[in-house]
């Protein structure tokens, strides 16, 4: 084993494991809109997915805002959900 996998051990999770926080969000009934799902266990790094609290920064909109738009810009793109209307002009 290299001294990597030795070292990110304890925190690191499989590709299984790390899809299953968006399975949990994508198939179960009942989450409100926003809620967050994560690993739940020891410090929110592994663990079974769940609904975690949301830490303050990311529930303020508009530095969503600005990283949604980070994200379009760097990967060329444009989601048309959920759009706020553009003022005549920018669209």
């Amino acid at each position: 084993m290299t001294r990597r996998r030795v070292l990110f051990a304890p925190v690191a999770s499989t590709p299984e494991q790390a899809a299953r926080p968006s399975l949990y969000a994508a198939t179960c009934s009942g989450l409100d809109n926003g809620t967050l799902i994560g690993p739940t266990g020891l410090i929110g790094i592994k663990g079974v997915p769940g609904p975690r609290k949301v830490p303050a920064a990311l529930a303020d909109e508009a530095i969503g805002l600005r990283v949604w738009e980070a994200s379009e810009r760097l990967t060329a793109v444009r989601y048309l959900l959920n759009r706020r209307a553009a003022p005549a002009g920018d669209q």
